[in-house]
């Protein structure tokens, strides 16, 4: 496990509103990280550099975690200070970069067999896959391109952070092999977030 220890002075602090809507919906934003045009050029960095074309999903050996430790683009992403004092504003000042992922969502079409099956984000919660003790962390999910309902962009269940779903497991999938039942799941609390590129959203 690796990071990069942060301090802020907080050019970018929440005000007491969004923190309270945080703590009570358990999700805040979109904010702006970066321009849609200064995203553009990192991510054809990030594409040049990261992305391995033609690559499955479940390629063992394409790596889209914690590039923030050998990727400049992908650090001062995750080092910017309107995402890092927003993040200060919930957690204090001594922050640490726990994980990044790259979440690539092909295109249904393009997939073919048991990859179509990578294609989805099922229902669930971080605190399945992570295992912090105390469970205290935000996640922060980053627009590299535009993020649509019609291309997966991020779905939160509001208030779901106050308590802990059953997952169901599926020793199949390579990834995301713990998911929330979708009956378990009240539509009326799910907000939908499309975000331009170079937008954020903490969760």
């Amino acid at each position: 496990m690796g990071g990069v220890a942060l301090e802020t002075e907080l050019r970018f602090p929440l005000g007491a509103a969004e923190v309270e809507a945080y703590h009570s919906d358990g999700v805040i934003g979109p904010y702006r990280l970066v321009s849609p045009d200064v995203m553009a050029s990192m991510r054809e960095r990030i594409v040049d550099e990261i992305v391995v074309p033609g690559a499955r999903l479940d390629d063992p050996h394409v790596d889209y975690h914690d590039r923030h430790l050998d990727h400049e683009t992908v650090c001062r992403l995750c080092r910017g200070p309107e995402l890092v004092d927003r993040v200060a504003s919930l957690l204090g000042p001594d922050l640490l970069i726990w994980r990044s992922n790259f979440q690539i969502k092909q295109p249904l079409a393009e997939a073919t067999g048991d990859e179509q099956r990578y294609t989805e984000v099922p229902w669930h919660q971080d605190g399945a896959y992570f295992d912090l003790r105390p469970p205290v962390w935000v996640s922060a999910w980053i627009a590299v391109t535009e993020a649509t309902v019609d291309n997966g962009c991020l779905q939160v269940v509001r208030g779901s952070h106050t308590s802990t779903f059953d997952h169901d497991v599926d020793g199949t999938r390579h990834s995301f092999h713990q998911a929330v039942p979708t009956d378990a799941i009240d539509p009326d609390d799910i907000r939908v977030f499309e975000l331009e590129p170079g937008e954020f959203v903490l969760f």
